[in-house]
């Protein structure tokens, strides 16, 4: 993988909204595993901290385990659990 898709890769995971979210809590909210599992693996692949990103906070201060909390995302708190195993 070159370098600039790389750097793109962990743009993409990183960068966040007007509210402050990033493309991980909208997978989260929408519980679009499929998409959350892609992001995993694009993290660990451009070697970003998957717990700063699982700790990231929107501009009202919820962090993606808050969100999984608050709208019961068991299906997504499980497959985050599988991808931190698997890669």
């Amino acid at each position: 993988m070159s370098t600039e898709f790389k750097k793109i890769k962990g743009q993409t995971v990183t960068s966040q909204g007007k509210k402050g979210m990033t493309a991980w809590h909208l997978a989260i909210l929408k519980e679009n595993l499929e998409a959350f599992e892609k992001l995993w693996f694009w993290a660990k692949e451009t070697e970003l901290n998957t717990d700063d990103l699982l700790l990231a906070h929107t501009n009202i201060g919820f962090t993606v385990l808050h969100i999984l909390a608050m709208e019961n995302r068991v299906g997504v708190l499980q497959k985050m659990w599988v991808c931190d195993e698997e890669y």
